[in-house]
């Protein structure tokens, strides 16, 4: 009775105390989120944008640039359009919460409850940084299956092609797209190496990457969803998810361990599963590329994961239909229960009211120079005027985002570039270097401030 506990009803209690953790974890955004950008170039696609050829956000911005993400952007703006900034960030939440239970169910297509709950919860520690409102969670949620279905298919020998229609879909998501193909091409090359399939089966799953890297281009955007890739290289110095990895983060030292556990005890089993192999080789390289991209390596690893700590089980406790039901009702348990949660904290400030009341008697088209991190809110909250920086650095040329960082750090010339400027205003961190310069060096005129904001206008000459 007390192994049944443990080994069946134990794991399901752990998966429904870590949904209650992330429903209690759900907050309002803040200034600095990204998901204020993502409404506002959603809301401009909904008010006329061309896909193919978007327009620009205003002077200080002016890439030709391709829109990555533009599907899931314009749903988000339509959402709140329709049932307000609740609905956005509840959405985000049940995104979540259908992610962890997803990854628990398709470890437990290949372990008992036990490793699966371990392996889940261990996983979401490593890839939760990822977990915010922005169409990259998407691309999370299609990893997460992409994986499952090849793990399936080396185990069944049925091959997915609805991953090919999935394929078709992410471009016009966000750009991450090419995660899918790597862990399609991964899975394929490790089927080759077992040498326990047939050259036609082979032949059938190889179609796949081949085929998801046809469909990439048949989107609105054509072959430019190739040529996005090109441009995030020249500008990712600047942006520090793009940087390397920091493995002295919680997450990110979660997820060394996970790869320590996987390659030590996961290859012991003979004949080697080189599917396993190839997939976790593929999720190193993609944990050691970037900093943003060590959720995908934590997600690929935790049905990995999961089947190396199943190795310590002496018997299987299949997925019987019982446990999936109470899988599917601890989910919409926990997706309705979100809803309050996120209605009793929407009501936060997102920014001091002075500061929205200050730039609301601003001049249509004022140029206003601000934080490279509120930039975010200001430029939905404020979208009639001229900001000098956000953190969507797309649409900004080289060498404009190269102005952005000489400004925030006072490098030389930034006070030329400053005065080429001609902004009418300041809203600024007063404890920022270019907030403080600003206001005791220059001599601004300080109008308003508080302890996170300054409004500053430039002195009389």
């Amino acid at each position: 009775m007390i192994s049944i506990l443990v080994r069946r009803v134990g794991p399901l209690v752990v998966v429904a105390v870590l949904l209650v953790v992330l429903v209690l974890l759900q907050q309002a955004p803040p200034a600095q989120a990204d998901l204020w950008f993502h409404l506002r170039f959603g809301q401009e696609f909904l008010d006329g944008w061309r896909i193919s050829s978007p327009g620009n956000l205003g002077v200080f911005d002016t890439a030709q640039w391709i829109p990555t993400q533009w599907l899931s952007q314009a749903a988000m703006a339509w959402s709140v359009d329709r049932w307000g900034l609740d609905s956005v960030i509840w959405g985000t939440g049940v995104l979540v919460l259908s992610l962890v239970v997803l990854l628990f169910a398709t470890c437990r297509r290949f372990v008992d409850p036990l490793p699966a709950g371990i392996a889940v919860v261990i996983g979401t520690i490593a890839a939760y940084p990822g977990f915010t409102a922005r169409p990259q969670l998407l691309s999370y949620l299609f990893v997460v299956v992409t994986v499952a279905a090849w793990l399936a298919t080396s185990r069944d020998g049925r091959v997915r092609y609805w991953l090919v229609l999935l394929a078709w879909l992410w471009p016009m998501c966000h750009g991450m797209w090419p995660v899918g193909i790597s862990i399609s091409a991964a899975a394929v090359a490790g089927m080759v190496l077992e040498r326990r399939y047939s050259r036609r089966f082979l032949a059938r799953a190889a179609t796949i990457p081949l085929a998801s890297l046809v469909v990439a281009a048949l989107t609105p955007i054509g072959m430019d969803t190739y040529r996005s890739l090109v441009s995030i290289g020249s500008r990712s110095e600047y942006f520090a998810e793009w940087g390397a990895p920091d493995f002295t983060s919680p997450s990110s030292a979660v997820l060394a361990a996970m790869v320590l556990v996987v390659v030590t005890c996961g290859f012991r089993s003979k004949p080697v599963p080189w599917v396993h192999v190839t997939l976790t080789v593929l999720a190193i390289a993609w944990s050691l590329y970037s900093m943003r991209t060590t959720v995908v390596g934590a997600l690929i690893l935790t049905p990995l994961l999961a089947m190396s700590l199943g190795r310590l089980v002496p018997s299987e406790v299949p997925f019987a239909r019982r446990e999936r039901l109470v899988l599917l009702a601890m989910t919409l348990t926990a997706c309705c229960a979100l809803w309050p949660v996120v209605q009793s904290r929407s009501d936060v400030a997102v920014v001091p009211s002075w500061v929205n009341n200050r730039l609301d008697e601003l001049a249509p088209g004022t140029p206003l120079l601000n934080d490279w991190d509120s930039g975010s809110f200001l430029l939905y909250r404020h979208p009639d005027l001229e900001l000098v920086m956000h953190g969507y650095g797309d649409v900004f040329t080289d060498s404009e985002i190269q102005r952005n960082y000489d400004l925030t750090r006072l490098r030389p010339g930034w006070d030329d570039e400053l005065a080429d400027l001609q902004v009418s205003a300041a809203l600024l961190d007063p404890q920022s270097p270019l907030g403080y310069t600003l206001e005791h060096v220059l001599g601004w005129e300080v109008e308003q401030e508080d302890d996170d904001f300054v409004f500053l206008v430039p002195p009389q000459t």
